[in-house]
This record gives C-alpha cells, structure tokens and sequence, in this order.
C-alpha cells in the first residue's frame, strides 16, 4: 500500500504513540479484556487513568512527548484498586471527564496514526467510547499489540507488569500506574528492536498491525 511503502522509504511520516490505561474491572479474576468484553451490559471496564507516549517517526524510537491523565469515573473504584494504584484524593481530583480526555486524543492523534500497546488497551479506549456515548476521534490509526508480538518472535505471552524483569528494568517502576507502564512498555520496544537486530524495524513491526476506526 502507499502508506507501507513510504514508511519503509521514511519519508512517509505518521505519529506513533506508545498508550496505557488503568481501568476499574469486575473483580481481581476478571480483570482481562476478554473476561470484561462479556460484560457488554455494563460500564466496564471504566478509565480511570490513560497515559500516551508519543515517540518519533524513525528507528531511533526518541521520545517526543508524554500525556497522562486521570479521568472522572460513574463507578466507584474499588478500595482494592485505590491501594494497588497508589490512588489519593488529590490525584483524583485532577481527573478530567472521559469526553474531555476524547476531546484531548483529538488535538494529538492523527489519522494514520500507529498506536502501540502491550495488551488491549485501544479496545478499552473503544469500549469506554461506546458506553459513554462519547464523541469519535474520527480517525483511522493502526494498532499493535506487542504482546502479540512476543509471543509470535520469543513464544513468550508478558503482561506489562512482567516486563521489568525480562528486560532487567533498573528503574523503579509501579506497574498501576499508566504512565510507568507506558514508559516499561517503550523501553520493552527498543529491547524487541534491539533482539531483532533489522534494518526498518518500524516498517518491519508494521506488517502486523490491525486497523480501526476511532
């Protein structure tokens, strides 16, 4: 296609944004988006924190800019997740409303753009979307699931809390907290960039990506 194509050739230039959420699930077993996605009646699972890492269109994997947001929710979250979180008053209270955080993706995101994550976050970006009756980014991106990913080139299936120490993470991270695990998650990219050792490596990573409509 005319986009594969000239990302190989870089001289196509799309935006490229690493995202994470925190979200408020059923319970601690059914925390997965596949237990959750069951559940088509409910308002789960619901965002009460997203975080976004936009890195540069190139191999170099530069990190451009970082967003992260805490986001006003109808349910209350439970007091297992205000723990596990490191969840107080005063980081709540900064939070936006889910439309508000929509209106926000719409400034950043572009159409085309590619969209990373290690899991299922989009869909529960779309799935908080569609129950909140929300405005639509009205874009097509690109998602990739690193997850997927590894699992395909080291049969290995790491939740982001596992990342850290599969690729010797120093930094001290907390694996609730979105914008921690947006930045394991970036460093987890340049580890598969580094293990795979190709030229065009984002052309390369490109060839499995999903496409949506937001």
């Amino acid at each position: 296609s005319f986009l594969k194509e000239n990302f190989v050739k870089n001289s196509f230039l799309m935006n490229i944004f690493i995202i994470d959420t925190e979200y408020i699930s059923l319970s601690k077993k059914k925390s997965s988006y596949l237990e959750i996605d069951k559940y088509k009646g409910l308002r789960f699972p619901e965002i009460f924190q997203f975080s976004m890492i936009q890195i540069e269109e190139s191999d170099s994997l530069k990190i451009m800019k970082k967003y992260s947001f805490y986001v006003k929710t109808i349910n209350s979250i439970p007091s297992r997740l205000l723990r596990l979180c490191n969840l107080d008053a005063y980081k709540l209270n900064k939070g936006i409303k889910f439309n508000s955080l929509i209106e926000k993706l719409r400034l950043v995101i572009k159409n085309n753009s590619l969209i990373i994550c290690n899991g299922e976050d989009l869909r529960i970006l779309i799935l908080n979307m569609n129950y909140n009756n929300s405005i639509r980014l009205n874009k097509k991106v690109y998602f990739l699931n690193l997850r997927k990913l590894s699992m395909e080139k080291f049969k290995l299936d790491l939740e982001t809390e596992n990342l850290k120490k599969f690729i010797n993470i120093k930094k001290k991270f907390n694996f609730h907290d979105s914008s921690d695990d947006c930045e394991a998650i970036y460093l987890y990219l340049k580890f598969i960039k580094r293990k795979l050792k190709i030229k065009n490596f984002l052309a390369k990573i490109f060839k499995k990506v999903e496409k949506y409509q937001l």
